[in-house]
């Protein structure tokens, strides 16, 4: 049986409260409907996040890119793919939680898409480290 976890689907779009929720909720082994992210992965690229939280991803993405005084950082974990898309970048949307446990215990993390001009590529953070999955 899933359990109605309280977020309005409607509104078109996540808060990053409510992804907080259903990732805890998720974790706590509770078995949640998330057939509106589902759905909205076959008709695009995933749920679309709240304004602010999209900005908030998007300048963390970049500081793991460049310094603040522009320059590429050493440790930068990015390929030129995933370069060219956040140099043409549109929007982060949320596409599913990835189990990034192992096999005695489950743990799920958000698992976003970032959408540049004509490319894309998919992350997730654990462990305090950004996780290129496609």
């Amino acid at each position: 049986m899933t359990k109605a976890i309280g977020i309005d689907w409607k509104k078109g779009y996540l808060t990053e409260r409510e992804i907080s929720l259903i990732k805890l909720r998720k974790n706590r082994g509770e078995k949640i409907d998330l057939s509106p992210i589902y759905d909205a992965n076959n008709k695009g690229y995933g749920f679309d996040l709240e304004k602010g939280q999209i900005k908030k991803g998007y300048d963390w993405l970049m500081n793991l890119y460049k310094s603040p005084r522009g320059k590429i950082r050493i440790n930068c974990p990015y390929g030129y793919r995933e370069i060219h898309v956040l140099e043409t970048f549109e929007k982060i949307t949320l596409v599913d939680f990835y189990d990034s446990g192992n096999s005695w215990v489950k743990f799920y993390v958000p698992y976003y898409r970032v959408i540049g001009k004509d490319n894309t590529f998919e992350y997730c953070v654990y462990g305090g480290v950004i996780h290129i999955l496609g």
